[in-house]
């Protein structure tokens, strides 16, 4: 008590290193008490004024173990309740929900579809609704029209850079690894930019705007113009090289096996050319307006149309081979798969039909009245049907059409396959994640 009261009496003076006087002394210190006096006073202050110090520094020791421990014993608890097995805990359901949301297509939701995820990024760009994947690259356009290039193989950002203005519209993205070009197309114009860096080298004016995406051929760029013309484009010179008349507009976008392109028109006209020559070989009316992208089988070009029928012709002549009539437009395309043709009809659902057949009005396999949306792929013993509008992914059996199971995607945006076996499958989200799935069994994706 004493050592306490005589430090807060003793100060140092901040004008000078002497010590200044305590108060209440009754006569003046003597020389020898003068001498004496610092050394009692440093004394004092290194046993008596530093010991509040060291209680003050005690205290925070204890107080830091203290919630160390906390820490660690909180830590444990965690530990513990995540290594728990029992589904029907609320937190431990919680804490599964928490890591599913995390990812566009989460791990058990993939594995619902025989999938599991290979990596993904958190970002690529905002509302991103344009992706292409080729060789080691993928491409992803957001709405605010910033390009971001991705590696293939683990997901990681290479470069993003703003490529047009917002209000910009751009109908697709086309790379051509061979090149090192990244191509833009934008009504009247096609936009090229170095794949390597993301910069603009160059800019392609479109004799005809373009009303489609364009498909990739050798030298060409094949896509249906606003006013209905079939255009070969060449991407090496940047002019255009042939067009064909084929009807009013063409909005659905060609499509390419061999060397036949078919296009269908906005006024039912069907026309298949040869690739090479660009030559007609042969055209064919329909009985309505054709909005979807025509399928070509081995020998066969399957087109539905908002006439409510579904139409098959030999490739090689138009023949017509035969006609499905349903109760309901078709405004979804036919989809040709492992030598199967499956459609999706309003009042029947998914439907498989047998591509070729003697039969006049066409012959179906099975019926699932309760599978929506389109084909994405056929996986093994699986087809997998993407329901666009109700967000979730049907897997049926593709022999007898029966739906094996359902797996929810509430957070998917877009959603493709690179291939129709579903090597790998790509999902965006609105917020800009991409999630990159793998077959469970099979092994690395086919290049």
């Amino acid at each position: 008590m004493m050592i306490d009261s005589v430090c807060r009496t003793l100060t140092f003076s901040p004008l000078s290193s002497g010590l200044a006087f305590p108060p209440k002394i009754g006569k003046r210190p003597s020389v020898r008490q003068l001498a004496v006096l610092p050394v009692l006073a440093a004394g004092l202050w290194l046993h008596g004024c530093a010991a509040p110090d060291r209680a003050d520094d005690t205290a925070a020791d204890t107080a830091a173990a203290t919630a160390t421990a906390e820490a660690d014993r909180r830590e444990r608890e965690d530990s513990r309740t995540a290594d728990r097995v029992d589904p029907g805990q609320a937190d431990r359901e919680a804490q599964v929900r928490r890591v599913e949301e995390r990812y566009v297509i989460g791990h058990i939701s993939s594995r619902e579809f025989g999938y599991r995820i290979e990596w993904q990024n958190p970002f690529v760009g905002i509302d991103p609704h344009l992706i292409e994947v080729a060789d080691d690259a993928i491409f992803v356009l957001d709405r605010e029209n910033f390009l971001t290039r991705i590696e293939r193989e683990n997901g990681r950002e290479v470069w993003r850079l703003p490529v047009a203005e917002p209000v910009m519209e751009i109908l697709a993205i086309t790379y051509l690894p061979d090149r090192e070009r990244v191509y833009l197309t934008v009504g009247g114009e096609i936009l090229v930019f170095d794949a390597g860096n993301g910069l603009q080298i160059g800019r392609q004016r479109l004799e005809r705007i373009a009303g489609t995406p364009p498909v990739p051929a050798g030298n060409f760029f094949l896509y249906g113009s606003r006013n209905g013309q079939l255009v070969w484009h060449s991407h090496t010179v940047g002019y255009q090289w042939r067009s064909y008349q084929v009807a009013g507009a063409i909005t659905a976008m060609p499509s390419i096996a061999g060397n036949y392109v078919a296009v269908a028109g906005s006024d039912g006209t069907i026309s298949v050319h040869d690739l090479r020559s660009t030559n007609r070989l042969w055209t064919k009316q329909v009985l309505g307006p054709v909005v979807t992208r025509p399928a070509i089988g081995a020998s066969t070009i399957f087109v539905s149309g908002t006439d409510q029928h579904l139409w098959a012709y030999d490739l090689v002549t138009g023949r017509n081979v035969w006609r499905y009539l349903s109760q309901s437009r078709l405004t979804a395309p036919p989809i040709f798969v492992r030598e199967q043709l499956y459609q999706q009809i309003p009042d029947r659902g998914l439907v498989r039909f047998e591509p070729r057949t003697d039969r006049p009005d066409g012959r179906i396999i099975w019926t699932s009245p309760d599978v929506r949306g389109t084909v994405l792929a056929h996986r093994g013993e699986r087809l997998l049907v993407w329901d666009r509008e109700n967000r979730v992914m049907d897997v049926v059996d593709p022999q007898r059409g029966g739906k094996i199971t359902t797996a929810s995607l509430s957070q998917v945006h877009r959603i493709i396959a690179t291939d129709p076996e579903g090597s790998e499958i790509y999902a965006l989200s609105r917020d800009g994640r991409l999630v990159k799935l793998l077959p469970l069994h099979g092994g690395q994706a086919r290049r």
